[in-house]
């Protein structure tokens, strides 16, 4: 007898199609496939990068099998978390509930540091991913033009290779029975924590996820703010040097977004938002106690 199946396409991101898939027994798992042949290598990355995360704060869905499948495409199976994201769980949540969930993310990367890396070689990298940006973006804009500035100038010490999600967005945060998953790894140029805060940044100060809400709850806003001012707090506490080094990455992160806008009020969103983060790390450049952060 045939074992029957029914399968949920959901939402994917890159192009990749995530299915639930519900056994004639109930059980269900997730099954993610890769969009094309060519982008098979960055899913298995992805794939990996999920298999071989270890965190005594954090979980994530355990992988049960990947293959090719017969168009050619990989895929992996995974566990299904009964949940929901962070960023629905942000309209209910209290502060003290916040207070845990940071704690819980900063905790996750204590000590980080997964292999040897000198800071030439970090700088080489974040340079070589600039120029790639450069060559598909406006630099005749003025704020882009300065943002570029800004960002090749920097020093780049404290992004210490160690674990990185690599898109740790707020829908990338699965709250299930008091525990944190995170879901939907992502490839990334450079592998540091500080670059999944700075992508954290973007949801919680830019508000990314939300951007096509009409008018944020007032109740939201707030909630987000604090999560905001304690996540800056935690890490001020830990090094004051990463205030600025977050800041930098979204920064970046906000730069990467550029060349795929298709329409107008995103471009204008983004640009805007630039522009806000721009001050922001203009502004503790050119405070006192952060200066040792730029070299010529």
């Amino acid at each position: 007898m045939v074992n029957k199946m029914s399968e949920i396409l959901l939402t994917g991101h890159s192009g990749c199609k995530i299915y639930l898939v519900t056994k004639e027994n109930g059980d269900k798992y997730i099954k993610k496939i890769s969009s094309n042949i060519n982008y098979n290598k960055r899913l298995f990355h992805q794939c990996e990068k999920q298999i071989n995360f270890q965190s005594d704060t954090i979980k994530t869905p355990k992988v049960f099998s990947y293959d090719i499948n017969e168009d050619g495409l990989f895929q992996f199976h995974m566990e299904y978390i009964n949940g929901i994201t962070l960023a629905e769980y942000m309209n209910n949540i209290s502060v003290n509930r916040i207070k845990d969930i940071v704690k819980l993310i900063i905790g996750n990367y204590e000590n980080e540091n997964i292999g040897q890396i000198t800071e030439s070689q970090i700088k080489e990298k974040f340079l070589h991913k600039l120029n790639s940006l450069a060559n598909s973006i406006d630099l005749t804009d003025k704020i882009i033009k300065e943002s570029f500035e800004v960002l090749k100038k920097y020093n780049y010490k404290n992004f210490i290779l160690s674990n990185c999600h690599g898109d740790l967005t707020l829908e990338n945060i699965i709250i299930s029975n008091n525990n944190i998953y995170y879901i939907d790894f992502l490839d990334s140029f450079h592998d540091s924590w500080l670059i999944d805060i700075g992508k954290l940044l973007q949801d919680i100060q830019i508000f990314w996820s939300y951007r096509n809400k009409e008018n944020l709850n007032e109740n939201l806003l707030i909630r987000l703010m604090i999560f905001r001012d304690i996540l800056i707090q935690e890490l001020v506490d830990k090094n004051p040097k990463y205030f600025i080094d977050v800041y930098i990455a979204l920064l970046i992160n906000l730069l990467r977004i550029v060349p795929y806008t298709r329409d107008v009020n995103t471009a204008n969103f983004i640009h805007n938002k630039i522009e806000l983060v721009l001050k922001i790390v203009e502004g503790a450049l050119k405070s006192e106690n952060l200066n040792y952060t730029m070299h010529g």
